[in-house]
């Protein structure tokens, strides 16, 4: 999962700025081009471990298995070279489900409140990052976030996907592989929103999640009084 999904998935068992903000910071910190920091906040601890433990589920779901499939497959069809439709596959099929999520929440204010907090003082004597400037960046990057728009256009995502896979020598994209990006993107939408609910009911369960939540709104989610209770309980890699 990117960004969105995971602090979707974390507000399944607290609303909390600092527990969905650390949900994510794994994902800020391979954004930055660094290992993840080290947290004293133990809300922010939690959520990293949230983090790691969705993931391991995540990536073995048959309906996340299954898209990345399809994804490699309609890739190679379109010409895109190996190193890049891995990656494509992978990521480009991440932005989608973001998006998917993005549509179905758009009162939800908890992503928000975790990047305002990621870009406050406070958060950054909570983060330990192992290279000067890092937590500056970090803030600065939790800011621009903030502040952008949640609705992206495909254009948008072919943009941000470009930049992902920029100065990556084995998956950066051709500039003849660029225009590729936008028919597949559009036709691979439908048949994320068509798997979403399963993935969705798949990860409630690895998690334990709260029952009911497999495939609705974080915004009815029913918080847990200890958000760390499942971190530890999905399947090792």
């Amino acid at each position: 999962m990117n960004f969105f999904g995971h602090a979707w998935v974390a507000g399944w068992f607290s609303q909390q700025g600092p527990f969905i903000l650390g949900s994510m910071v794994p994902d800020f910190a391979s954004a930055l081009r660094s290992s993840p920091p080290t947290a004293t906040h133990p809300e922010l601890e939690a959520g990293i471990r949230l983090h790691h433990a969705t993931d391991r589920v995540f990536h073995d779901t048959a309906a996340f298995q299954e898209l990345e499939q399809n994804a490699r497959a309609s890739l190679a069809a379109l010409g895109v070279s190996k190193g890049a439709r891995r990656a494509l596959a992978h990521v480009g099929v991440e932005f989608l489900i973001d998006e998917q999520l993005e549509r179905r929440s758009p009162g939800w204010v908890g992503y928000e409140l975790a990047l305002r907090y990621g870009s406050g003082a406070a958060c950054r004597s909570q983060l330990h990052w192992r290279s000067d400037g890092l937590g500056e960046r970090f803030a600065a990057l939790c800011s621009r976030l903030a502040a952008a728009s949640r609705r992206s256009d495909t254009r948008q995502l072919v943009l941000r996907l470009v930049a992902c896979l920029a100065g990556r020598p084995r998956l950066e994209l051709q500039p003849d592989e660029v225009p590729l990006l936008e028919p597949w993107l559009t036709a691979s939408r439908p048949q994320v929103s068509d798997r979403l609910g399963d993935l969705l009911g798949e990860l409630a369960r690895e998690l334990d999640a709260p029952r009911g939540l497999s495939d609705q709104d974080v915004t009815s989610a029913g918080a847990r009084s200890d958000p760390c209770s499942s971190c530890s309980t999905s399947r090792s890699s």
